[in-house]
């Protein structure tokens, strides 16, 4: 009978020992996997924090696009009001100089035509001059009986 008690002591003293080793191994997976656990924890709190940054970011950047299309549309239109408004200031500008340049025109050729028309004159006044000592004195009885 003793040697079944010192057995049965020992074989309660292994179980002992392996269950305190097991108890052991268990502690240290369970404090393990906790750490694990943590660790996850932890970048999933961190990739959520980027996800939200990356969300505020896409935001800022679709109202900044939509800045840019409208201020782009702008700029668009203003392009083509101006092209507009050179393009009938030019046709403005030189239908002007052009009415302008048909006015000179015209007050140079009565100019023209008032100095030609002096030259003449002056032509005539010459020849008369150039023949004044052919002209005699007649009486003006000759000249009412012819």
């Amino acid at each position: 009978m003793q040697r079944i008690c010192q057995v049965e002591n020992y074989v309660a003293k292994q179980l002992l020992k392996d269950t305190v080793s097991a108890h052991k191994y268990e502690m240290d997976e369970t404090a393990a996997l906790e750490k694990m656990i943590q660790q996850v924890e932890g970048n999933l709190q961190a990739t959520l924090q980027r996800a939200i940054n990356a969300e505020n970011s896409v935001m800022k950047l679709k109202q900044e696009i939509k800045t840019l299309k409208s201020f782009s549309s702008s700029l668009v239109v203003e392009n083509e009001m101006l092209k507009n408004e050179n393009c009938n200031s030019l046709k403005e500008k030189s239908t002007f100089a052009a009415e302008q340049i048909t006015a000179a025109i015209t007050n140079a050729e009565q100019l023209l035509k008032q100095l030609l028309s002096g030259v003449d004159n002056l032509k005539m006044v010459a020849k008369v001059l150039s023949s004044v000592d052919q002209i005699k004195d007649i009486p003006l009885d000759e000249v009412t009986d012819q």
